[in-house]
């Protein structure tokens, strides 16, 4: 269970979510000028986070399905042909 917590915490430094995160501060920066958020801008400002949790639910979703075991990072030692 840590290390799932562990994961989860990682992922929020992630360059999809700093993007997401960054667009809706954005948006919300032009849609408050006015004074006044309307419904077009309110979904503007929350589309970004919406399409990042689709895109990291379906991401789960296909590893669950596929069992595709976690990446390493360090690259594996090639084997000579000698």
């Amino acid at each position: 269970m840590n290390e799932r917590i562990k994961e989860f915490f990682l992922s929020l430094l992630s360059r999809k979510f700093l993007l997401a995160i960054g667009a809706a501060i954005t948006a919300y920066g032009v849609a408050t000028q006015d004074g006044v958020i309307t419904q077009p801008e309110l979904w503007t400002i929350i589309a970004p986070l919406l399409a990042f949790m689709g895109v990291e639910g379906t991401a789960d979703v296909v590893s669950r399905v596929t069992n595709i075991p976690p990446v390493d990072e360090e690259p594996s030692p090639k084997k000579s042909n000698k």
